[in-house]
C-alpha cells in the first residue's frame, strides 16, 4: 500500500480500530498528531512539549504514548544531534508494518515464511509465531510489564 500525501495516511489511520493498529485510543490520537507533522516522505520531529499542547494531553503522557508505539513498530525514534548535542527526536512511519496491520495477510512484514514455520508454531495478532497461544500472551504480558517499568 503506498500513500500519497499526509492527508491519505491519517484517514486510514484515523478509520482503523485502536485494538487493529496494537494500540491503545490514546496512543492512536497520540499517532494521529506526530503524523499530523509528517512530510513526504512519513518523516517528522516534534517536541513532545509541542505535541502537548495540540492534542491536550500531558507531556508525560505523550512521552509513555511514543514508547508504546514504537514497540508495535508503527513508528521509528532516532536522537536528532548537533555537535553531539541532543536537539530532539526524528520520527519515521514503519508503513510495511501499518499496511500488515490495516490489511492483515495481504503483507508479509514481520509474518516468516510458512515453509520455514517447521514446527507449526501459532500465528499471532501481532504477526509473530508463538509455539503455543499460552506463549503469546506469557510475551505479551512480559511486554507490558516492560512498559509500566519504564514509565
Amino acid at each position: 500500500m503506498s500513500y500519497k500525501t499526509q492527508f491519505e495516511l491519517s484517514q486510514l489511520i484515523t478509520r482503523t480500530p485502536p485494538k487493529k493498529l496494537g494500540l491503545t485510543p490514546t496512543n492512536k490520537s497520540i499517532l494521529l498528531h506526530i503524523v499530523s507533522f509528517m512530510n513526504s516522505s512519513f518523516e517528522c520531529y516534534p517536541s513532545a512539549k509541542k505535541t502537548s499542547e495540540i492534542s491536550g494531553y500531558g507531556e508525560a503522557t505523550i512521552n509513555r504514548g511514543i514508547k508504546e508505539i514504537i514497540i508495535t513498530k508503527l513508528l521509528t525514534k532516532k536522537n536528532r544531534t548537533n555537535n553531539h548535542i541532543k536537539t530532539s527526536n526524528f520520527y519515521s512511519l514503519n508503513k510495511k508494518e501499518l499496511a500488515y496491520r490495516v490489511y492483515g495477510e495481504s503483507t508479509t512484514v514481520n509474518k516468516p515464511k510458512e515453509e520455514n514455520n517447521s514446527k507449526k508454531e501459532h500465528l499471532a495478532e501481532d504477526g509473530n509465531y508463538y509455539i503455543s497461544s499460552t506463549d503469546y500472551y506469557i510475551q505479551r504480558a512480559k511486554k507490558n510489564e516492560t512498559l509500566k517499568s519504564m514509565a
